[in-house]
């Protein structure tokens, strides 16, 4: 800190110490800090931070953004084939979605070496930190009401985005399913 760089970026934050040093850190100046959490989407992202006893306010004023990625598994082009959804699929999904929308499933073949998979794709759930969400965080939100207000500000989650990848023949249902929680 003591050469003033702009951006300084840290591995995983692993406890309250390293966070809170991230924390001054970007609320001492002109600091950008990238690092990383292991949590299943966004919302546990800024959970973590609060129940490491990062103050809210203070926490709600440094962040800016959280970006939460996925790699899944592309469907093989060579063996893919029209799926219709099961109704278990659906259900686990978790919201209504068309079971017959044009979704893929690699069949296997000797290009993805049977797996009906071939290569690697990010998906992403991305949370600007709005005006609002900071008046949010600020009140040391509930897992409900930190949801609610990130469904009120059209964030995508990580399955979403994912569907929306399958809906394109990029991946399967099936793996949004296996990497999304």
């Amino acid at each position: 800190l003591r050469q003033d760089p702009n951006i300084i970026a840290l591995g995983e934050l692993t406890d309250a110490v390293e966070a809170t040093i991230a924390m001054e850190a970007c609320l001492q100046g002109a600091h950008r800090v990238i690092s990383c959490l292991h949590t299943r989407n966004g919302g546990e992202s800024i959970l973590w931070l609060l129940k490491a006893g990062l103050d809210p306010v203070k926490l709600s004023e440094s962040l800016s953004g959280i970006i939460v990625q996925r790699l899944v598994r592309k469907v093989c082009k060579d063996c893919a084939k029209p799926a219709k959804l099961r109704p278990k699929t659906i259900e686990a999904i978790g919201f209504p979605i068309d079971a017959d929308g044009g979704w893929l499933q690699g069949q296997g073949c000797a290009s993805c070496n049977g797996s009906g998979y071939n290569g690697k794709t990010a998906t992403f759930e991305i949370i600007p930190i709005s005006e609002s969400l900071k008046e949010v965080i600020k009140q040391n939100p509930s897992e409900l009401l930190l949801k609610k207000a990130l469904r009120a500000q059209k964030v995508r989650t990580l399955r979403r985005a994912g569907l929306i990848r399958a809906k394109a023949g990029i991946t399967s249902v099936a793996e949004v399913l296996r990497v999304t929680s």
